[in-house]
């Protein structure tokens, strides 16, 4: 059962460019396992750098992990609180 969740285009082409080739062609899931689709450590770190450019915010150290990149749906809403932060 997939979760409805809406994202902007910007972020699921972020994923897209820090993931091997292809691995969201068909668009992005929101409860799939970025680490299944092949996020590691260093895309993980190019990840959260094209998103703090893109959306003009700083990730903290802290969310910078595992738990905050599990899925797209987490991801996104990590994104969406820091976006919505004075």
């Amino acid at each position: 059962m997939s979760m409805q969740i809406t994202w902007d285009e910007r972020f699921e082409a972020a994923i897209a460019e820090c993931l091997p080739d292809g691995v969201v062609a068909d668009g992005l899931e929101p409860d799939v396992s970025l680490v299944d689709l092949g996020l590691d450590s260093i895309s993980m770190i190019n990840l959260a750098a094209r998103l703090e450019e893109e959306y003009e915010l700083a990730l903290p150290d802290d969310l910078v992990s595992f738990t905050t990149f599990a899925t797209p749906a987490v991801l996104w809403e990590t994104i969406r609180e820091l976006r919505a932060q004075p």
